[in-house]
């Protein structure tokens, strides 16, 4: 279905698209800021990870590993990343034994995208999406859920790697990870907070993931 095609991934997600195959011609991903994108090709398939720096190391490396002996590793970075994904890409190859070089590609955009061929050309982009590109499914819907589950996840705690495009295909299981109550608990109590968490709860509001009790939408309108 997607032979020729670019797919897409968001942000704190992956994609695995098997090598020589008719699944798809290479991935797409955008609005890179503090994030970075690492492409780990393996005997049998090629996993992009749009990471950061919530994501569960443990489950980057349980992905990786599940999809045998790794080829090559190739990082996408900008200048704003975050200073945790030099630990945190370090423990990973490690994690993985892999000791071969690191293909780097800098981006000289504040904020980016990158389009990755399966045959290795990398094109990094000043955050545009080529018309190309075959988009995400309910995209606007997936960045909201991306928020969220980042704005309302726990100190200390990582965000499960959401595979969005594996056997060919999307996988449409992107979903929140905290109930509407236990972010309106959290709403309350980070009062500092409150601005910045009132906006991500309209926006779930307004795509339709939940409902918000009328006192709160009148307090985040």
């Amino acid at each position: 279905m997607y032979e020729d095609k670019i797919i897409e991934i968001t942000q704190d997600a992956a994609c695995v698209i098997r090598n020589n195959s008719s699944e798809a011609a290479g991935f797409f991903t955008g609005d890179i800021e503090t994030c970075i994108v690492l492409v780990i090709k393996t005997e049998s398939v090629v996993i992009a990870i749009h990471d950061s720096a919530q994501l569960s190391v443990d489950g980057i490396c349980s992905l990786i590993k599940r999809n045998g002996v790794v080829l090559s590793v190739t990082l996408i970075q900008g200048s704003n990343r975050s200073l945790h994904h030099s630990m945190r890409i370090n423990i990973i190859l490690s994690n993985i034994g892999y000791v071969g070089d690191i293909i780097v590609k800098e981006s000289d955009y504040n904020v980016f995208s990158v389009v990755y061929k399966l045959n290795g050309d990398v094109t990094v982009l000043n955050n545009k999406i080529p018309d190309y590109v075959y988009e995400i499914p309910e995209k606007q819907k997936i960045q909201i859920i991306v928020e969220l589950n980042n704005c309302f996840l726990p100190m200390d705690c990582f965000l499960p790697v959401d595979i969005q495009f594996c056997g060919g295909d999307y996988c449409r299981n992107s979903r929140l990870l905290f109930s509407l109550d236990n972010m309106l608990r959290v709403y309350n109590q980070q009062i500092q907070n409150r601005i910045k968490n009132g906006r991500f709860l309209k926006k779930g509001h307004e795509a339709g993931l939940f409902r918000l009790p009328s006192q709160v939408l009148f307090d985040v309108m």
